[in-house]
């Protein structure tokens, strides 16, 4: 590897670990090999933009799983709230699997007798009669995961799910593409490598609205199932939609291909992008 400016180099080390820059340059080695040997003409500023792309990557997604979570979370106070009451989603029978409710409530039991956040503190104060919180404040001090098992082990009829409905998604899929996101969301918060990575927590691809469906790649998983992150960002894009409005739509959506553009020279496929990606409609920002 032709390090460019040796110095520079050093002290990009000195807080970027060898261990995780290694991540990045396993690409820029010869194929079919253990003896870890660069192809020819490999520079040390192609790693680090490698690696650059792959910190502002984590940057958007973290942007956006924010804005579905907060929207998530208010969906489900909401409908639990009107439905069963302020401590309905604590009743076991408005769920699925007990034993599930029962490890969800006791890990949020957990979480609520250690926070010291304000609003806790004040509600222990003035309702010790209540051992738990009601749900608009539960979903506030719940973590993403836990939202997410919640979520998924709700009661639906007919694998109806008035929240999924209201993104057009069917229940079943919509609750496993959550828990697939709640992942994504913890690679990116430990500064994990998203680029190529392979996610094993699956979801299948909606079939309908037609619109949404034809924007998804077929061909975006590795041999051993892993998932790749292009039909999540599609995911994404469909449930920005729904919770933002269309301008900012777009200038999330611009953001992106703006950081490919500026990145031509990264393997696009290793995200599970399709050759023609630009020319589905999905991508086309106004």
């Amino acid at each position: 590897m032709d390090l460019d400016n040796s110095q520079e180099a050093s002290i990009f080390l000195e807080f970027v670990s060898y261990y995780r820059l290694s991540g990045y340059w396993k690409s820029f080695e010869q194929p079919n090999t253990n003896k870890h040997i660069f192809q020819k003409n490999v520079r040390f500023g192609d790693v680090k933009r490698l690696y650059e792309f792959d910190r502002k990557l984590r940057l958007l997604l973290l942007d956006a799983i924010e804005r579905i979570e907060i929207a998530l979370r208010t969906q489900w106070t909401n409908y639990i709230a009107q439905k069963y009451g302020p401590l309905g989603y604590l009743n076991e029978a408005n769920y699925k699997n007990k034993l599930f409710h029962e490890k969800n409530v006791s890990d949020l039991r957990t979480v609520f007798k250690h926070s010291r956040d304000e609003f806790v503190i004040h509600y222990r104060r003035t309702y010790t009669d209540f051992n738990l919180l009601p749900v608009w404040m539960a979903t506030e001090l719940m973590s993403f995961g836990l939202l997410s098992r919640f979520f998924s082990n709700m009661k639906c009829r007919r694998n109806e799910n008035p929240i999924a409905g209201r993104f057009r998604l069917e229940h079943r899929l919509f609750t496993k593409f959550i828990y697939h996101l709640s992942f994504v969301r913890n690679v990116c918060a430990h500064h994990g490598r998203l680029w190529d990575r392979d996610i094993f927590v699956s979801y299948s691809l909606p079939a309908k609205p037609e619109g949404l469906a034809g924007a998804f790649s077929g061909n975006n998983r590795n041999g051993s199932e892993g998932m790749k992150l292009y039909n999540t960002l599609v995911m994404i894009d469909h449930l920005f939609g729904f919770i933002i409005p269309y301008n900012e739509e777009n200038e999330w959506k611009g953001k992106l291909i703006h950081l490919i553009n500026c990145n031509s020279q990264i393997d696009l496929s290793c995200m599970g992008f399709p050759n023609d990606w630009r020319d589905r409609l999905i991508w086309r920002v106004k």
